[in-house]
């Protein structure tokens, strides 16, 4: 948090986290967390392109045959 306040993203007053800042350090969890759910999803695709030979890719727009 030290790096937040220093960066003036979370108010440098006292100690207390107002709403504002919680919500801003909610919304950073999230984005980290997802950032981090599509870090290991390469992880895992790497491995089993690496362990199989085959790389599996489906989204809505590209279906898995």
């Amino acid at each position: 948090m030290r790096k937040l306040r220093d960066a003036g993203i979370l108010s440098t007053g006292s100690q207390a986290l107002s709403d504002q800042d919680k919500l801003i350090l909610a919304q950073i969890e999230t984005i980290q967390r997802n950032r981090n759910s599509i870090d290991n999803r390469k992880v895992l695709m790497a491995a089993e392109y690496l362990t199989t030979g085959q790389m599996v890719l489906e989204s809505d727009k590209y279906k898995k045959t």
